[in-house]
């Protein structure tokens, strides 16, 4: 390789890893330049988790990533586009949510939406009289 080609190098912000214990350039940044150098310098690991088991966050910066690429190879010219330091965050898997709790949330949410939209168009009706639909809703319920 010449000493001429350059890399372009966009760590991003945040990165969030799951179930892997190498976490690579792809997953930290994106890469442009010359596309067979691009394909070449993806896989390369930058770091390893030394806790597998267990959600944690992690810190990386572009120096972490520059020094993983010169290891594969020493004559890129690295240029650094955007940020510095990557946040990872880890987890060893995904979590499933659970499908009851989901429903019961989003029925909850839909349940004080309606209550919520009744309230405010009877207070509008009622020239904003609150206190008053209220006394209307409390004997509408309990007679």
């Amino acid at each position: 390789m010449s000493a001429d080609k350059t890399l372009y190098v966009k760590p991003s912000k945040q990165a969030k890893v799951i179930g892997k214990k190498e976490i690579t350039v792809q997953d930290l940044a994106k890469l442009e330049g010359d596309q067979t150098l691009v394909e070449q310098m993806l896989p390369v690991v930058v770091m390893r988790v030394k806790k597998p088991d267990q959600e944690q966050k992690l810190y990386a910066s572009f120096l972490d990533i520059a020094k993983a690429i010169r290891k594969v190879n020493p004559n890129v010219t690295l240029d650094c586009v955007g940020e510095l330091d990557t946040m990872i965050m880890y987890a060893p898997q995904m979590k499933q949510p659970k499908k009851g709790v989901e429903f019961l949330k989003v029925l909850l949410v839909c349940v004080i939406l309606f209550f919520g939209s009744a309230l405010a168009i009877m207070t509008f009706h009622n020239d904003a009289s609150v206190p008053d639909v209220l006394k209307i809703v409390h004997t509408i319920f309990t007679g």
